[in-house]
């Protein structure tokens, strides 16, 4: 590596952005991180109502996230279990639900043993036909697009066979908020000489041999050596020609078609804080409540007693209403929530206390939650993860090829290893 001090830019200050970050400043070079917003943390964003916690993106560390617990663990940030048990709401009964089934267990390994891969909605109605596994496809189908936030129609069955059977059951809360870890990572990144221009939204990117000159919104432009973009993969997406979106001069030709290949879903979550926490008579241990309602999937705050429900719609479903104001999912959560507790709707109405919705659809810069594999998404990755001559590079969750897909421990991973890449190639 030349011991010659560059200077490197990263777009977007969210978690790939810090990570790779500090890395770079660490290692000697001038790292200027340029921000849309006013904060850092990107899809992070911790918020607190009537002195609760509320997560508006990312809320669980799921299983073994080592980059995050390490991180955690380092920065002495407190995590605690998410360790209730799982319901679901069927014809007027709640029953705890099982992590695993036989049937389950025939679709997993039917995944895992495709030799050539498929859309996964082509896969079930291929291996698993007829009305005798409408539930088994029903059941899959959900939790594709509710966990995942894949369209069935392109999401790749080889990529959720690989994920799923690496599921380890433990989820992990941050109780100070997720934001937290973004501020000590801020901090660090700060101390160690960076610096984050806010309200700085990279425009378009003009690249030589020589430099690489960024135009950024009402300020003058900047000229640095390397470049790392680490925005959410439609503001690369140059299929999408009626919206917003990083420009490149020049774009190669190759790279045109390999941002929109990989497959990027929404959600919509609706908050909801109640005079006091009325599930935990029926079920005073549960984690996640699973229903056949508009708002299929909502968890508690367990093992902490607090009077917090968090509604959960993803993946085509969200993308269909996404666009519908606040109101509409209140009372669609109402009903659902009325369904499954049989509680009338009127009743539920005079113990909420306040609400929020948060459609990541909405949100211009992001336009949606996270990525999802398709069937083209590895090769379109691998791709990606080639720099541009040495000069500029992509990181963030859409490009982490691993087990945590669409996770901040992919974002934090694929900063890192991006920031190593980039330091090899000087």
């Amino acid at each position: 590596m030349s011991s010659v001090k560059n200077t490197i830019g990263i777009a977007g200050a969210g978690i790939a952005g810090l990570s790779a970050g500090i890395l770079l400043q660490q290692a000697g070079h001038a790292v200027h991180i340029f921000e849309s917003g006013l904060v850092s943390g990107g899809r992070i964003q911790s918020r607190w109502m009537h002195g609760y916690l509320v997560e508006a993106g990312p809320e669980f560390i799921h299983g073994n996230a080592r980059e995050t617990i390490r991180l955690l663990k380092k920065y002495k940030i407190p995590f605690v279990p998410a360790n209730g048990k799982m319901y679901s709401a069927f014809e007027g009964r709640i029953l705890e639900t099982n992590d695993r089934s036989e049937t389950w267990d025939q679709l997993l390994d039917q995944m895992k043993n495709l030799e050539k891969d498929l859309p996964f909605g082509e896969f079930l109605l291929k291996y698993f036909p007829g009305t005798a596994h409408e539930e088994l496809r029903e059941s899959a189908t959900g939790f594709a697009e509710g966990f995942d936030l894949a369209d069935t129609r392109t999401a790749s069955t080889q990529a959720l066979a690989v994920e799923w059977q690496s599921e380890d059951s433990g989820q992990f809360r941050i109780p100070g908020g997720y934001d937290t870890l973004v501020r000590f990572m801020e901090d660090e990144f700060i101390s160690a000489g960076g610096k984050i221009w806010f309200q700085h939204m990279v425009e378009s990117v003009n690249w030589t041999s020589k430099d690489i000159r960024l135009e950024v919104n009402k300020h003058p432009p900047y000229t640095v050596d390397k470049l790392i973009v680490t925005l959410p993969v439609p503001m690369l997406n140059h299929s999408a020609t009626n919206l917003p979106r990083l420009l490149f001069n020049p774009f190669p030709e190759e790279q045109l078609n390999t941002f929109a290949q990989i497959g990027y879903g929404t959600v919509v979550k609706l908050v909801m804080i109640w005079k006091s926490a009325f599930w935990k008579t029926p079920i005073p241990d549960a984690q996640f409540i699973f229903s056949e309602g508009f708002i299929p999937t909502w968890w508690t705050q367990y093992p902490l007693d607090l009077p917090l429900l968090t509604g959960w719609l993803g993946g085509p479903a969200a993308e269909n209403v996404s666009e519908k104001p606040d109101e509409f999912f209140l009372d669609r959560g109402l009903e659902t929530l009325s369904d499954v507790f049989s509680i009338p709707v009127s009743e539920l109405k005079n113990e909420l206390v306040d609400f929020r919705v948060f459609s990541w659809k909405k949100e211009t810069w992001s336009r949606g939650a996270y990525s999802f594999p398709t069937v083209q998404s590895h090769q379109a990755r691998i791709f990606s993860l080639k720099s541009w001559d040495r000069r500029i590079y992509f990181a963030g969750e859409a490009f982490y090829e691993g087990l945590h897909p669409g996770t901040v421990e992919a974002a934090l991973v694929s900063g890192i290893d991006r920031a190593r890449q980039l330091l090899a190639e000087m």
